[in-house]
């Protein structure tokens, strides 16, 4: 499991030759985002898979957003203009359900280029897929509506188990997108992950000369004992 406070990959959830982590590749703001090869991959704050999984109450919830990019390199199965997905997974009395965000259904497809940013809004339209039902369809048709809207259909008891971004299944080995500061607004306040790529130290040159000194010393010692041991 992982822990509430952790974004990373659950086993087996990158499936398809899918991957997503942290890189310095395409950055957004910072030093880095999270670059992502479909088939299929989820890069998770908590673990979806496990009720015990809470980052808080869905009533204090009023919305989620990120950043997002196609690359130019990238090519998928289904429309050239797909984009990464933004999910906000939940629990209501142990039935588990998603919240999501694709382009298709907020008038990205033919409105957007590569290699380009673009942020969603709070105001964006979901779809939801509850676990062993499926997609939410109403008169045979799929219900897109703000997660405000959505929120009237769990009880004062539902809560959010998981964030994630990630690539939709079907979407082939060839798809490649980036995501970056995922908002999450409640009603305490709103926070923003921005993912950073870890940055390796360098020595400053103080401290090089500082090392220089150190071994040349060590071998000066080392030789005057040699001496002194002959």
């Amino acid at each position: 499991m992982l822990p509430n406070t952790t974004w990373g990959t659950i086993p087996g959830e990158n499936s398809g030759g899918g991957s997503s982590t942290i890189t310095s590749t395409v950055p957004r703001s910072g030093n880095g985002s999270v670059e992502m090869f479909g088939d299929r991959t989820r890069y998770s704050l908590g673990n979806y898979y496990n009720p015990a999984s809470n980052l808080g109450l869905l009533s204090t919830v009023l919305g989620i957003s990120f950043d997002w990019l196609v690359a130019a390199n990238s090519s998928g199965a289904y429309n050239s203009d797909q984009t990464p997905a933004l999910r906000l997974h939940i629990y209501d009395n142990g039935r588990r359900s998603e919240l999501i965000w694709e382009g298709v259904y907020n008038g990205t497809y033919g409105n957007t280029s590569r290699d380009t940013w673009y942020t969603t809004t709070f105001n964006d339209l979901f779809y939801q897929f509850v676990s062993g039902s499926g997609v939410t369809l109403q008169n045979g048709s799929q219900v897109n509506q703000t997660v405000q809207d959505w929120k009237n259909s769990y009880s004062a008891n539902a809560y959010v188990s998981a964030i994630s971004v990630g690539v939709g299944s079907g979407f082939s080995n060839a798809y490649h997108a980036f995501a970056d500061n995922v908002v999450l607004g409640r009603t305490s306040g709103t926070t923003t992950y921005n993912f950073e790529a870890a940055v390796v130290a360098v020595p400053e040159p103080a401290s090089i000369a500082l090392l220089g000194a150190g071994l040349l010393g060590l071998g000066l010692v080392r030789r005057r004992r040699a001496k002194i041991a002959v």
